[in-house]
């Protein structure tokens, strides 16, 4: 870590790369309030109690170092590599969490009850052994626990996840603005989509077995983004939807993050 970072004792936003060691006089940095690492370098170090958000990479093997942030709203465990659920999650009152490689049913019951505005998981491989992630009706059971209190949740961000049929979980968000569901095996969308009534962004791409849209996708009149993907954008037929509406932005792979 270059000293004339440490220099900084004002600084608000920190982001460090991947061979950079997390350096011990970081608790120091009083005004901190965001802190990004790409990857845990050595063990980690006390962190500052100013922290709102801390985003990994590769995820470090622990997370203890976050456990008693006592401001903590946004976490991003990063790649957790298919490791479980730390048992004192539940204790953090998180407004944004997001993870990779992770078993839904896992950590449904520890984000239950979270005042949460974003989640999003993504599976980007497979678990080394079978058994350590659900299957579809285990991951929308685990919705339906980790979204017992949906009032709040504004972004909903799944993909690699086996979800067939479409996850009932969903239908109680009344308040989602952006919903992505990619690479989740859905065969189809149901009428239940225009009861969404806030939704801007949707994002089924992935879905190769998606081969029509309902008149519902029409009847939201808040959706100004599309996202079929290629798969699926080739075989359903949306250009009535487009004529229909014409402030409808349809992508075949606008949305990827």
């Amino acid at each position: 870590m270059p000293d004339a970072v440490r220099a900084l004792p004002n600084l608000r936003a920190l982001s460090l790369g991947p061979t950079v060691r997390t350096p011990t006089w970081l608790a120091g940095f009083s005004h901190l309030v965001e802190l990004e690492l790409a990857r845990a370098v050595g063990e980690m170090p006390p962190l500052p109690a100013t922290l709102r958000i801390v985003r990994h990479g590769d995820g470090p093997p622990d997370l203890d170092h976050v456990r008693g942030l006592p401001h903590l709203a946004e976490l991003d465990i990063g790649d957790h590599r298919w490791r479980p659920c730390p048992m004192w999650l539940d204790e953090l009152r998180l407004r944004a969490f997001a993870a990779t490689n992770v078993s839904i049913p896992a950590f449904a019951e520890a984000l239950r009850g979270m005042p949460l505005l974003r989640l999003k998981f993504a599976r980007a491989v497979p678990p080394p052994q079978p058994g350590l992630e659900g299957d579809a009706t285990e991951n929308n059971r685990a919705l339906d626990r980790a979204l017992a209190d949906p009032r709040a949740l504004r972004a909903l961000d799944l993909q690699g996840y086996p979800l067939a049929p479409f996850p009932e979980a969903v239908r109680g968000l009344v308040h989602l603005r952006e919903l992505t569901l990619r690479d989740a095996g859905l065969q189809s969308l149901p009428a239940w989509l225009r009861e969404l009534s806030e939704l801007v962004l949707l994002v089924v791409a992935g879905n190769a077995d998606v081969v029509s849209l309902p008149p519902a996708i029409a009847a939201i009149t808040t959706l100004r983004i599309l996202d079929l993907g290629t798969e699926t954008c080739g075989q359903v037929g949306w250009l009535w939807l487009a004529q229909e509406r014409p402030d409808l932005h349809i992508f075949e792979d606008f949305y990827y993050h």
